[in-house]
């Protein structure tokens, strides 16, 4: 079967679009994958979701699917290799970073969350971590926020370092992709998950602003949009189960499967929105 993976086949050559003015591309995050295809995670069937958002990929037009983070709750070489090879199948370039739950495994869950065991494992090395991809018109950038054996996430010194180096470089508009949210959304127990070094990241990027057009994140599990410094950030919602907006503690809630959709103007604008897949 051909290999997709964006970063690859587009490392020295331009993202292609099919449309003349913009770039379409799909951002899905959190899909909370098991093993065993039939096992539920807190509601839903992850699997069963999942395949719902590819077979409507398939009569959708877009450039690039983008996977923002907790691709897996039960990480390893074969799980990902299974995922990577569904994505090829969508026969479009797909890209995918890593999220807290794609490096971490957790143990005793069935105790209270604080006493949960985490064992941080490494990355799977087809996660992108500082990666730029162009397109004719926008740059891509993509950083790792995840930080082995831990729910929350940082953007590390070798990344901010990334960041100041590559963002003067260029006046074109670009987008940058993580999972862990930079700005609280405000729902207490995912704010206190987030970047923890959020100030440093905002240092970093704030100078760029009339370049940087927004932050997409997932880990939130709900669509939201706040901002700082001029720069939106946008959070996905899941392709498993929602969290509850604003709740105190762990709140769900059982829906449709989401992703986002996310038109990059040739003018340097943009627009995105979210859609829900209907389970068949």
């Amino acid at each position: 079967m051909p290999n997709f993976n964006l970063a690859q086949i587009y490392a020295d050559t331009i993202l292609p679009q099919h449309a003349a003015d913009y770039l379409s591309l799909v951002q899905i995050s959190d899909l909370h994958l098991l093993t065993d295809p039939t096992a539920a995670f807190s509601g839903v069937y992850p699997s069963k979701h999942l395949a719902a958002v590819l077979a409507a990929l398939e009569q959708t037009e877009y450039d690039a699917l983008l996977a923002t983070g907790d691709l897996w709750q039960e990480p390893s070489t074969a799980n990902f290799d299974a995922l990577f090879a569904q994505f090829d199948t969508l026969g479009r370039p797909w890209a995918a970073i890593a999220g807290n739950h794609d490096v971490t495994l957790e143990l005793d869950t069935h105790l209270a969350f604080e006493q949960w065991r985490r064992v941080p494992i490494g990355a799977d090395t087809r996660l992108l971590s500082r990666r730029l991809v162009q397109s004719a018109y926008w740059d891509l950038l993509f950083i790792d926020t995840s930080v082995a054996g831990q729910t929350a996430g940082a953007v590390d010194d070798a990344t901010l370092a990334w960041l100041a180096d590559i963002l003067p470089q260029s006046t074109r508009p670009c987008v940058i992709f993580a999972h862990h949210p930079m700005l609280a959304v405000g729902t207490p127990w995912i704010d206190r998950q987030g970047v923890q070094n959020a100030e440093q990241f905002w240092q970093v990027v704030a100078p760029f602003a009339q370049r940087i057009r927004a932050v997409f994140v997932g880990h939130v599990h709900q669509a939201q949009q706040v901002s700082a410094h001029g720069i939106a950030m946008y959070s996905c919602p899941a392709t498993s189960v929602q969290f509850t907006p604003f709740a105190t503690d762990y709140a769900v809630q059982i829906t449709a499967p989401q992703y986002r959709w996310i038109k990059l103007l040739n003018t340097g604008t943009l627009a995105t929105g979210i859609k829900k897949v209907v389970i068949g």
